[in-house]
């Protein structure tokens, strides 16, 4: 599969809010319907999902200062796509990846009524991929009311129109302090801090860097190249967070990134080891360090 993420160091962290917004105008906010699109999606595997959202990013971007482009069954198609794959995020058969590593649009070339709403629903996105990994709220709290049995979509987009920005939302989500969850905030696209867009713009470029060591040097027939690169490079992402690698952290980052390889996590250390030999990496101790590759 093609690696069509975007994460730049341009994009500005999502902290657009509506404000100022009466009690009734926060009742009436709606997120879009988009349960037609979802139905017809859900039906295509994973790559052709990535395809179809790399052609929607282009459509996207291509329409630049057009405010027409991003409404619509554009917005609905976009939407759905995500929430399908946000489903598939550490499934056994056919896995997605997380919102940081597929195909976005940018956001600082659009309209700044599009921006804002491709950032809100970015953030319902994220938010909808966090319910997936398993948070969850209890008690009297807004996001109790998002994060239930079901993810209330409807709920969500009112909370991120009116939450404040994105520190104060990820504190709301008590993930501002670590990496809590699965590594969510390494998995999405907006509600992340500055030093998780570095690490999601490193995972692309090591991703990419080891698969071109493997694909130069001999290994075994039935060996899945593009899987050991990925193991390294969660290796690596690890040791840059400063925490140790064992197989179930092997497991959620690996997640992030579209695969499933065993429900065994020595599985995973066992291939990972195997992957380090092949591109001439030492394995590394177990111990949290806080040392970067480069």
């Amino acid at each position: 599969m093609e690696d069509h993420s975007l994460v730049t160091r341009d994009e500005l962290p999502g902290s657009e809010t509506r404000e100022r917004l009466t009690a009734e105008e926060k009742r009436a906010l709606k997120f879009p319907d988009f349960s037609k699109a979802f139905l017809r999606v859900q039906s295509y595997n994973t790559e052709d999902i990535f395809e179809f959202l790399a052609g929607l990013k282009t459509r996207i971007n291509d329409g630049g200062r057009h405010a027409h482009v991003f409404a619509g069954q554009v917005i609905k198609e976009f939407i759905a796509a995500n929430v399908v794959l946000n489903e598939r995020v550490g499934l056994k058969r056919d896995p997605g990846p997380a919102p940081a590593f597929r195909p976005q649009p940018r956001r600082n070339n659009q309209p700044k009524e599009n921006m804002l709403v491709l950032s809100n629903v970015a953030q319902v996105i994220d938010l909808h991929f966090m319910w997936v990994l398993g948070l969850r709220f209890e008690g009297d709290v807004q996001e109790a009311a998002i994060f239930g049995e079901t993810f209330e979509f409807d709920e969500a987009y009112r909370h991120v129109n009116t939450r404040g920005n994105i520190p104060v939302k990820l504190e709301a989500l008590g993930l501002n302090n670590s990496y809590d969850f699965h590594f969510s905030r390494i998995g999405s696209v907006v509600l992340s801090l500055p030093d998780d867009r570095d690490h999601q713009l490193w995972v692309k470029r090591a991703r990419e860097r080891y698969l071109n060591k493997l694909n130069s040097r001999p290994v075994p027939a039935s060996v899945d190249r593009r899987e050991w690169a990925d193991l390294v490079t969660a290796d690596g992402l690890l040791e840059r967070l400063g925490l140790k690698t064992d197989g179930r952290a092997l497991m959620a980052v690996t997640a992030l990134l579209g695969r499933y390889m065993s429900d065994r996590p020595r599985e995973y250390e066992r291939k990972l080891k195997c992957a380090q030999a092949a591109v001439n990496l030492p394995a590394r101790s177990t111990q949290s360090k806080n040392k970067e590759r480069t």
